[in-house]
C-alpha cells in the first residue's frame, strides 16, 4: 500500500547510504582511526532516522490506513483505494480491477480491510467472498474466492472479519447473518460455523455488520430502521436467538434506511443513512431504545446525498461513500457542515456506483 511504500523506501535509500559509507569506511582503512570513529557514527545516526520513520509510519497511525470504495457497483468494477488526505480530481492510489481479478462476476457490493492490509469483497448474484492478499493492485487475481452451495448468506450485501480473521457477511434477502472460516487458497465451497436467523434474531432485511469493541456484533435493518446487538457469547453457537444486547429503533433516531455502518475503538457508532441522506451517530454503551443521535450529520452543506458507505479511521474522522463521491467530516462533526475533503471527477472512479466501504482496521499492539 502507497503509505508503506513510502517507509519501505525511505529505509531502502538509507540502507543504499549505510552501504556506502561501510566502502568508505574501508577504502580509508589506513588513514587515521577517527575518521572510522566519524563514519560509524553517521551510520548510527542513518539507522536512528531509518528507525524513527519506520515507527511513525507504523499501521497504528491514520497515515498508514487507506479508506477502499467498491465501484461501480451495481454493475460489476473494482476495489478503489485513496490515502485518509486525498482530495478532489485524484486517480486511486490502489485498484484492483479487471479480468483476472473475477470483481465483474457479480455485483461488488461491499469490501473491507482487515488490519494485515488485506483487501475482501463480496459479490451479489454469484455469491462469493473474495479474498486479496496486502500489496495487490492491478489485475490481479484474488488469493482466494468462497463460493458454492454450502454458502447461505445468499445476496451477501455485507463482508467483514473478525480479530481471528473469520469472514462474517449478512444476507438481505434471506436475514441471515454467517461466519465463515477463511479459505487458505483456491475456490472454497466453505459451510458456515455459525449461523443468526429466524424470527426471534429480530433481522429484518440487514443491510449492515460490524464488531463493537467488546466482541460484540451490531446489525443495521433495513426492514425495520434498526439496530441491534447480539452479544459476543450469542456468537459462539448462534441459531434463531433473540439479540441478548441493546437495540436502538424509533421516530427519535433519525434512523431512515441504514445502508452501512461502522464502529470506531471508543464504541460510536455510525450509520449510513440512504434514505435520510444523514450520518447519524450513537453510543454502544449507554444508548438503547428511541434515542436522539449524539450526532447528525445532515444538511445542503454536507453534501450527503443518498450515502451507501460510512467507515471511521483510528481518529474516529468519518468518510462516506456515495455515488461520485468520498467524503470525509472531522471527529465530532455534527450539523449541516461542509465536509473536510471531497474525492470526485472521472479519475478517481467513483462516477458511476459505489458500495459499502472499508478502510484498514486499525492494529492495536
Amino acid at each position: 500500500m502507497a503509505k508503506k511504500s513510502r517507509s519501505v523506501v525511505v529505509v531502502a535509500q538509507s540502507a543504499k547510504e549505510i552501504d556506502e559509507c561501510k566502502c568508505d569506511s574501508r577504502s580509508r582503512h589506513a588513514s587515521s582511526v577517527g575518521v572510522i570513529v566519524t563514519v560509524l557514527k553517521s551510520v548510527k545516526r542513518i539507522l536512528l532516522i531509518a528507525a524513527l520513520v519506520t515507527a511513525l509510519m507504523s499501521p497504528l497511525r491514520a497515515s498508514a490506513q487507506v479508506a477502499c470504495v467498491p465501484a461501480a457497483a451495481d454493475g460489476g468494477g473494482g476495489i478503489e483505494c485513496f490515502h485518509l488526505t486525498d482530495t478532489g480530481n485524484v486517480t486511486p492510489d490502489v485498484s484492483i480491477s479487471g479480468s483476472n481479478t473475477t470483481l465483474t462476476t457479480g455485483a461488488l457490493r461491499s469490501v473491507w480491510v482487515d488490519s494485515a492490509g488485506n483487501y475482501y469483497a463480496s459479490l451479489d448474484g454469484t455469491d462469493a467472498f473474495l479474498w486479496f492478499a496486502a500489496g495487490a493492485d492491478g489485475n490481479v487475481a484474488p488469493r482466494s474466492t468462497i463460493t458454492g452451495s454450502n454458502l447461505t448468506s445468499g445476496h451477501p450485501y455485507r463482508i467483514i472479519t473478525d480479530a481471528s480473521g473469520n469472514i462474517w457477511s449478512v444476507s438481505y434477502t434471506s436475514s441471515t447473518v454467517a461466519k465463515y472460516a477463511p479459505c487458505a487458497s483456491g475456490t472454497c465451497n466453505t459451510a458456515p460455523s455459525v449461523t443468526l436467523s429466524g424470527s426471534n434474531t429480530q433481522l429484518s432485511a440487514p443491510d449492515a455488520i460490524a464488531f463493537d469493541p467488546g466482541g460484540n456484533l451490531w446489525v443495521a435493518n433495513v426492514g425495520s430502521n434498526t439496530l441491534i446487538e447480539f452479544t459476543a457469547a450469542q456468537l459462539v453457537s448462534g441459531g434463531n436467538v433473540a439479540p441478548a444486547g441493546n437495540i436502538i429503533s424509533g421516530g427519535a433516531t433519525d434512523l431512515d434506511f441504514p445502508y452501512d455502518m461502522a464502529i470506531d475503538t471508543t464504541g460510536n457508532i455510525y450509520v449510513a443513512n440512504y434514505s435520510g441522506n444523514s450520518i447519524t451517530v450513537y453510543d454502544v454503551g449507554s444508548q438503547s431504545g428511541n434515542v436522539t443521535p449524539n450526532q447528525n450529520i445532515v444538511g445542503a452543506a454536507t453534501l450527503l446525498s443518498s450515502p451507501v458507505g460510512v467507515a471511521v479511521d483510528s481518529d474516529s474522522n468519518i468518510y462516506v461513500a456515495q455515488p461520485g463521491n468520498l467524503l470525509s467530516f472531522a471527529s465530532g462533526t455534527t450539523g449541516n457542515v461542509a465536509p473536510t475533503t471531497n474525492i470526485t471527477g472521472a479519475s478517481s472512479l467513483l462516477n458511476c456506483g459505489v458500495g459499502r466501504m472499508g478502510i484498514t482496521q486499525p492494529t492495536q499492539e
